[in-house]
């Protein structure tokens, strides 16, 4: 039986350098189960088909949603590359493909989405006021991103006009946002066309699926103390694809430790709401030691990836 979808994955496009110049005809396939709330979970790639440009995949399924209903485990979905070059790609697509600023798109990417056709940009006229919606005010779901590209003019007194909404992600609440933030700005004197300005937002974090009996798992014959300490403590790194969508989760790994204090026969107990972050936090206990001891098996240690409340950078503990 078939789940109805109420919100599906959006996976960001991207710009990427590739050779050869089709991309794999073979579909990266995830897995994943659905709780009786319609959130996905327990999230893998069964198979990778491609690598550039797929690192959203994964988290633009763990912000979708399904309705709501009996539980479901075994589930799958296959999403196929489409590529094609910038100047073919439909002018939207380049324009989500480069409107985050930790993006430095190509020029020709820029010229395409944001300036096919100004005089705005030689050189950019000199803001005197730029304003902003109020973002914290305009519904967005956790764990997604929006954005929206308004096109202007500017007249003789430097005040824009012919104010509009030249692409978006569909929230429009922002459109509306942002085109009344763009009709607030001002700028120095002087005639200009086809000026451009782009408005983005992170939703909120989302967080991460409870799971109190893998939190509460202990391997069988396990040797070691309930509290250990660590000679080289654990660097926390939070996946990255997870982190830009403020996606959070959790993962339990178990270990074992030799007399002289390295880790060994690292493995995942339980993950969520992908594998990705078991595998992130199997890398940090790989790299960390303990102090010398008799040695022990069947240690466990719980990373939880957390968002602060504040956009910056992400926390991990």
């Amino acid at each position: 039986m078939v789940q109805a979808v109420v919100r599906g994955p959006r996976v960001d496009p991207v710009i990427v350098q590739r050779y050869p110049a089709a991309p794999s005809s073979m579909p990266v396939v995830v897995t994943f189960a659905i709780d009786s709330a319609g959130r996905p979970h327990a999230i893998g790639r069964a198979r990778d088909a491609y690598g550039d440009g797929s690192q959203d995949i994964v988290p633009a399924l763990a912000a979708a949603r399904f309705a709501s209903g009996a539980a479901r485990t075994g589930c799958e979905i296959r999403f196929t590359a489409t590529q094609a070059t910038i100047e073919e790609a439909p002018a939207q697509m380049v324009v989500a493909a480069t409107i985050f600023p930790e993006v430095r798109p190509p020029r020709a990417a820029y010229a395409r989405g944001f300036a096919p056709d100004t005089d705005c940009m030689t050189p950019p006229p000199e803001v005197r006021l730029r304003a902003y919606p109020d973002f914290k005010a305009i519904p967005q779901e956790p764990g997604t991103s929006d954005w929206t590209l308004v096109g202007y003019d500017i007249g003789a007194s430097g005040k824009p006009s012919a104010i509009g909404v030249r692409y978006s992600s569909g929230n429009a609440a922002l459109d509306r946002a942002a085109v009344t933030a763009v009709g607030r700005s001002r700028f120095e004197p002087g005639k200009r066309r086809g000026c451009a300005y782009p408005y983005w937002r992170r939703g909120a974090a989302l967080a991460a699926p409870v799971s109190p009996e893998a939190l509460k798992v202990r391997p069988a014959g396990s040797t070691c103390p309930i509290e250990t300490g660590w000679a080289t403590k654990p660097v926390l790194r939070y996946p990255t694809a997870f982190s830009r969508r403020r996606i959070e989760g959790w993962a339990v790994v178990a270990f074992d430790v030799a007399p002289w204090g390295q880790t060994g026969n690292v493995r995942v107990i339980a993950a969520e709401p992908a594998a990705a972050f078991g595998d992130a936090a199997m890398q940090v206990i790989r790299q960390a030691t303990q102090p010398p001891s008799q040695g022990y098996v069947g240690c466990i240690e719980r990373v939880r990836y957390v968002m602060p409340n504040r956009e910056g950078e992400p926390e991990t503990e």
